[in-house]
């Protein structure tokens, strides 16, 4: 959370309101406003996107409104599929329009919002309380009938540019795992990288996947004893006592252990 005094603390006279607009209630001259910025770990990069020029973006809006005082909680590497409430700063957010009237500023609608549901559940909510939202980039008057309803289409679509991302990447990753290739970050316990000799188009050596002989002894212990019917609280005991640690050097836990069998399963295909 960040904050930006501003050059003063009075908002400008309301903007006049057509005769089907939904009036959240009366917006003072000395209510808080509050800014919500947002990047995912794909964004980081992006200059467009970046958390500062979100942040110049929300400033000019607001001092061009004098509008001071303005407080921004910005949520960094966070996906816009995760709900507004269950994000750090975003809970932050909804936390402090709790209080009473407040403007709400967001240099893109999809900064907040990339769910039509979360969308309508905040702004209705948002309404009762006498809560704004303005959104920069776009401009719409979300409390107009058709100011609303554009903004739910511009949702709609943030949305759908989502889904077609994670299955794009989803379906990268199964390529790259048929073709025994690095498909996350970090190799799951029992297997290991290995260099391929063979540079990708991104410039970046393409990385094999190969099963790491230790670990993969570790596991078939795990997979005998839980055939034996030990607990997975046993199994740490026992690991604990041979001395295994895990990958990180730490000691094993129930949770931890389900997650390695079931990675193994998974990637080698056991019943």
């Amino acid at each position: 959370m960040r904050f930006f005094p501003g050059i003063g603390a009075r908002a400008n006279k309301a903007d006049p309101m057509t005769a089907n607009a939904r009036q959240p209630g009366p917006i003072g001259a000395n209510v808080a406003t509050l800014a919500y910025a947002r990047i995912s770990r794909e964004d980081r990069d992006t200059g467009s996107l970046s958390l500062d020029w979100q942040d110049a973006s929300v400033q000019t809006f607001c001092l061009s409104r004098k509008w001071g005082g303005v407080i921004i909680h910005a949520d960094n590497g966070v996906s816009g599929s995760v709900p507004l409430a269950e994000r750090p700063e975003g809970k932050k957010l909804i936390e402090a329009a709790r209080k009473g009237p407040c403007r709400i500023v967001v240099a893109k609608l999809d900064r907040a919002f990339r769910n039509l549901l979360d969308f309508c559940i905040n702004l209705a909510q948002w309404d009762t309380r006498g809560v704004k939202l303005y959104t920069v980039a776009e401009g719409f008057d979300l409390y107009t009938n058709y100011g609303r309803a554009m903004a739910s289409m511009t949702v709609v679509f943030a949305e759908l540019e989502r889904s077609l991302t994670v299955e794009r990447i989803r379906a990268g990753y199964a390529t790259r795992r048929a073709k025994g290739q690095r498909s996350s970050e970090t190799a799951v316990y029992g297997t290991r990288f290995v260099d391929s000799g063979t540079i990708g188009a991104n410039g970046e050596p393409i990385l094999l996947v190969e099963k790491d002989p230790a670990e993969q002894e570790v596991i078939a212990k795990m997979k005998l004893w839980r055939r034996n019917k030990a607990s997975y609280r046993d199994i740490c005991k026992r690991l604990a006592r041979e001395g295994v640690p895990t990958r990180k050097g730490g000691p094993w836990t129930p949770a931890v252990v389900f997650q390695t069998l079931e990675r193994a399963k998974r990637n080698q295909g056991d019943s």
